[in-house]
């Protein structure tokens, strides 16, 4: 009987799992009828938290459990009546196998908790750590060549060009939205070389992933990129939504220039009120390179509009006249029909315009400086707002 406990006592599976003291506690269970223990149920939660960090799956690792039960029940009756040194009849037996079952139970419960809450919290080590990741490389903090070696962790061979792109809404996304998800699945669907990584940052949704010269060279690298996450934004963003798309760049500098493309993009497009839901960084140099000096561009805007102040009805309705001309490829029946004015009250506009400002949208270089001034004027929201004053 006592090469039988033993024996019993070191209950393990093929796989060299430990169960630890599980087989002494069902010789136990069998002999007084007891439910497990606090201290029994930490130890199954351990060794199934033991299990999910080895990868072992939770299928598998309840099997151990089932079988080591399955093989001890055998001599358990024989067990416990050794131990109790009393006749065990059949009644006995069936209130044993009940207890031993509840024990067995209760033992695959723990496991299944501790497995799953280890699970958990690798998961949210794994996002932690990604998270951080995708901040220090967005905001280019830390160590290049630590990046890139972390870059690779998950997927990113940055030596290769990548491109962020952004979505933002009136709603700020977070990070449950499922939106994210099917960003990522969507992306990813088209990628065919490395990785792409989705988080969501200061409410926005980023995406960073690696692009292909298009086939045959034609259009931009990026634009599958922006045109696959303004699909989904559109499937999903119950409010108004606009997604930018950075530069192609290399290294892990150029993927925080592609992120900060993208930032400015946005704001750019926001303060000069574009309706396009999709902006390339790539389409708005010129507007930066315009923008860039606020003093100049301030004094040029005063330079070239300003006389319209001295219009009868103020700047606002010549300004907005000109910004149609403009939008519809100088087309006079097509600004005639966006404002619904006849085609002679529109020529009559751009006449005054020519009169006020000395500024002819006919003659390419005056056209040029009225569309300078133009992007300017809406850039500061002028004339509703000051413009900027010389420091």
């Amino acid at each position: 009987m006592a090469d039988k406990e033993k024996r019993f006592q070191l209950v393990v599976e093929p796989g060299g799992a430990d169960l630890g003291g599980y087989p002494d506690t069902l010789l136990d269970v069998a002999v007084t009828g007891r439910r497990l223990s606090q201290r029994e149920m930490k130890e199954c939660e351990s060794t199934g938290a033991t299990a999910a960090h080895e990868g072992l799956s939770l299928g598998d690792t309840v099997d151990l459990f089932v079988d080591a039960t399955k093989r001890a029940w055998p001599d358990l009756p024989r067990m416990a009546r050794g131990r109790c040194s009393r006749m065990i009849d059949a009644d006995a037996v069936a209130a044993m196998g009940s207890d031993v079952l509840t024990a067995m139970t209760t033992a695959v419960a723990a496991v299944t908790s501790g497995y799953q809450q280890a699970q958990v919290e690798a998961l949210r080590a794994e996002e932690d750590s990604r998270r951080r990741f995708i901040d220090d490389l967005l905001e280019g903090t830390g160590d290049i060549s630590s990046l890139a070696d972390r870059a690779e962790r998950f997927g990113l061979q940055l030596l290769a060009d990548h491109v962020v792109a952004v979505a933002e809404a009136a709603r700020p996304f977070g990070e449950s939205d499922r939106v994210l998800g099917r960003a990522e699945a969507a992306l990813r669907a088209g990628v065919e070389h490395g990785n792409v990584l989705t988080a969501v940052k200061d409410g926005r949704i980023l995406v960073i992933a690696p692009v292909a010269a298009p086939a045959g060279q034609e259009g931009r690298a990026e634009a599958p990129i922006g045109a696959a996450l303004a699909r989904v934004i559109e499937q999903e963003a119950a409010t108004a939504w606009r997604v930018a798309v950075g530069q192609p760049r290399t290294g892990v500098q150029g993927v925080c220039r592609s992120y900060r493309d993208c930032g400015e993009a946005l704001r750019l497009a926001a303060r000069l009120r574009f309706s396009e839901r999709v902006i390339a960084a790539a389409d708005l140099l010129l507007y930066r390179v315009v923008l860039r000096d606020a003093e100049v561009i301030a004094d040029f805007i005063d330079t070239v509009l300003g006389p319209l102040v001295n219009a009868r009805y103020g700047a606002e309705p010549l300004l907005e006249t000109l910004d149609g001309y403009f939008a519809s490829g100088c087309v006079t029946a097509k600004v005639a029909r966006r404002f619904y004015l006849t085609e002679r009250a529109v020529t009559y506009r751009l006449n005054r315009i020519r009169v006020l400002t000395g500024h002819d949208v006919h003659v390419p270089r005056e056209r040029l400086a009225l569309e300078i001034a133009l992007i300017g004027a809406r850039y500061f929201d002028w004339p509703r707002k000051p413009l900027p004053v010389a420091s």
